[in-house]
């Protein structure tokens, strides 16, 4: 691959993930917390939250960045990962 698709795959891989990227529903955001909160875990308010690219599921960011999961949707079900 030479050097001007080189530069123009990197040029579209970062603005993809840049447009999945966007900010969450409401609904999202809901259905996030209750996840948290079904697997024992706390997150009084959201900070931030990263859509996966390619997969379906979120980095959560919690409680000023103190608290960070991985939230992942595998095989009909969502599965939590403290980081």
């Amino acid at each position: 691959m030479n050097l001007s698709k080189r530069i123009l795959f990197i040029f579209i891989m970062i603005f993809t993930s840049n447009a999945f990227a966007g900010k969450v529903s409401y609904e999202e955001e809901i259905l996030i917390k209750k996840i948290i909160y079904i697997n024992d875990y706390m997150c009084n308010y959201i900070d931030s939250v990263n859509r996966f690219v390619f997969d379906k599921g979120y980095n959560v960011y919690c409680d000023d960045y103190s608290n960070v999961y991985e939230i992942e949707y595998k095989g009909g079900r969502w599965f939590l990962t403290v980081k």
